[in-house]
């Protein structure tokens, strides 16, 4: 089954219905026959498939009126993302004031809520992960008294692709649950 045939289950007003609760203006500014409306859950697995079990990812926290960015080594585990920092470092005041941090890998930018966890040893399957991916950064940190383990909760994730050269948006909705790409040409 293509997108295209997915796309067909949803009916006319359901679809009309989701379009106008993530693109306020879409009246003005969508045609709807360009707006592609997956399975959530199948376009998930496609997601996470993307981008992988880990990877270095630009992480960006906001305090105030400062805004921060730094390339952080993430795992991903059952759909979110995870990486360990030490408490004194600016990253985790700014991600304790305000828990809202964006994440950015290849072609996605992830926008998420962030909370502490704990220690990273008291974290099997992260410490697991991150050894297995990135096995320097557990022997530098890991140990660490001050070391934190921060889980990151996605709420939204959007990337661009092309199809025959047009190009795309793709918006996984992860409070709504539902999955849409939108033809930007």
């Amino acid at each position: 089954m293509n997108i295209s045939d997915i796309s067909k289950k949803f009916s006319a007003d359901m679809k009309h219905d989701i379009l106008m609760s993530h693109f306020p203006c879409y009246d003005n500014l969508i045609n709807e026959s360009e707006v592609i409306i997956m399975e959530y859950e199948a376009a998930l697995q496609k997601l996470f498939r993307d981008i992988g079990n880990s990877g270095i990812m630009v992480l960006s926290t906001c305090s105030g009126d400062r805004v921060t960015s730094r390339p952080m080594s993430v795992v991903v585990i059952d759909g979110r993302f995870y990486f360990q920092t030490d408490e004194t470092y600016l990253k985790y005041r700014q991600l304790t004031d305000n828990p809202h941090i964006a994440l950015s890998i290849k072609n996605y930018s992830v926008e998420g809520i962030a909370r502490d966890i704990g220690k990273p040893s008291e974290n099997a399957e992260f410490m697991s992960a991150m050894t297995t991916h990135f096995p320097s950064a557990v022997s530098r940190w890991s140990a660490l008294p001050s070391e934190r383990v921060i889980e990151v909760s996605p709420t939204l994730i959007r990337s661009w692709i092309y199809e025959n050269d047009v190009p795309f948006m793709e918006h996984f909705d992860f409070t709504k649950q539902i999955y849409i790409r939108e033809r930007m040409l």
